[in-house]
């Protein structure tokens, strides 16, 4: 993940760098889509975390996310994290992206994340 335009958090006494993708998934690119923010552990070259959140973001000019409208919070990016953790995702562990969706918080961990 390009540390440009990322943000620390700590979560639970761990720190972790985030950060809202730039542009929409190809097939979201007339709506926005939701919220998707990126995450991995800072010191390691673990797995990346990649969540959904339930707020829709705004396409603006040129296919770029429209900032001004719902941003994450870090309080959103901190329990994204927690749940994702408790989902499986192993943040020290290096393999592909961790996708979690956190559009529904009340999803169990079986049914909250995957490995692709």
């Amino acid at each position: 993940m390009p540390k440009t335009g990322s943000r620390k958090i700590v979560v639970d006494g761990v720190s972790y760098r985030w950060r809202i993708r730039q542009r929409p998934p190809t097939a979201t690119v007339d709506d926005g889509g939701p919220l998707v923010f990126c995450a991995e552990l800072i010191g390691t070259t673990g797995s990346v975390l990649v969540v959904a959140l339930p707020q829709s973001r705004e396409v603006g000019w040129g296919g770029l996310y429209d900032y001004d409208q719902s941003p994450a919070t870090p309080g959103q990016v901190a329990d994204a994290i927690r749940q994702a953790l408790r989902a499986g995702w192993v943040a020290s562990k290096p393999g592909k992206p961790f996708l979690f969706d956190a559009m529904w918080p009340s999803q169990t961990p079986a049914a909250g994340g995957s490995n692709i």
